[in-house]
């Protein structure tokens, strides 16, 4: 709502179709009541992804869950890696991303140990 005018019930007049551009931070709410607006948020200087160093490091990981698991949630884990190395390959980011969401912290331990940091970052952001 704007400031105060004349006019208006209660002294103040709705904001609408107003267009609101957000760079490098995450807003969830603008004000409290907003209608017809557009928000635009951007993140600058993110990097790209580079799906063929990440499908690399993937695979390591994966051959290395293979390796490790012992109960039924780091098979489940194994699935989810798999699935991103080929999600990756395909450079397909928005399955890629669930992927690495359903791998879970166990995933993101053995990433850790290994040294595959491009992963484990990935992996991290998405817990």
């Amino acid at each position: 709502w704007a400031g105060a005018g004349e006019g208006s019930a209660n002294g103040r007049f709705p904001i609408r179709s107003n267009t609101y551009h957000i760079t490098n931070s995450q807003v969830g709410a603008i004000e409290s009541e907003v209608n017809n607006s557009t928000i635009q948020q951007t993140m600058k200087n993110a990097a790209p992804l580079d799906f063929a160093a990440l499908e690399k490091e993937l695979a390591t990981l994966r051959a290395t869950l293979q390796k490790e698991a012992t109960k039924p949630e780091h098979y489940d884990a194994l699935a989810a890696i798999a699935k991103a190395e080929d999600a990756a390959r395909q450079q397909n980011e928005s399955a890629l991303k669930n992927h690495l969401k359903s791998a879970g912290k166990w995933a993101r331990d053995v990433a850790t140990k290994i040294g595959v940091s491009l992963a484990a970052t990935a992996i991290g952001q998405m817990l």
